[in-house]
């Protein structure tokens, strides 16, 4: 995504459109509980994804660890698309900063490992 949105902001500068990249954080919903919701509708016995279902679901929940509630997270996009000196780049929400911080510092095979086993991913199935 942040490919494309430099692509973007670069192609369409001429033409005076401006574009912002949004990188939420966990922000109040429904998301969650709708994805596991979803999960446990999809996800047998006979599902090659049976073995990592707890950790799918785990993911799925991870959105909602101390989220910004949707009014806040919606009054801040509001905010600065009506700036008059618009970021390229917005985050907002818990944990929007973290896991881009952890990727600028920690070797990508390191974070990768950390958050397979976080989320039960880390095994052959």
């Amino acid at each position: 995504m942040h490919a494309l949105s430099d692509a973007l902001r670069m192609e369409l500068a001429p033409f005076a459109i401006e574009v912002m990249e949004v990188q939420p954080g966990a922000i109040a919903s429904s998301f969650g509980a709708n994805a596991s919701q979803q999960a446990e509708q999809l996800i047998d016995e006979a599902s090659p994804w049976w073995p990592i279902r707890d950790g799918i679901r785990a993911r799925a929940n991870a959105s909602q660890d101390h989220p910004t509630p949707a009014e806040h997270f919606a009054r801040q996009v509001l905010a600065a698309v009506q700036s008059k000196q618009r970021p390229g780049l917005l985050r907002i929400g818990n944990g929007s900063r973290a896991l881009p911080l952890m990727a600028a510092l920690i070797p990508k095979r390191l974070l990768q490992a950390v958050l397979k086993k976080r989320f039960g991913l880390n095994r052959s199935l």
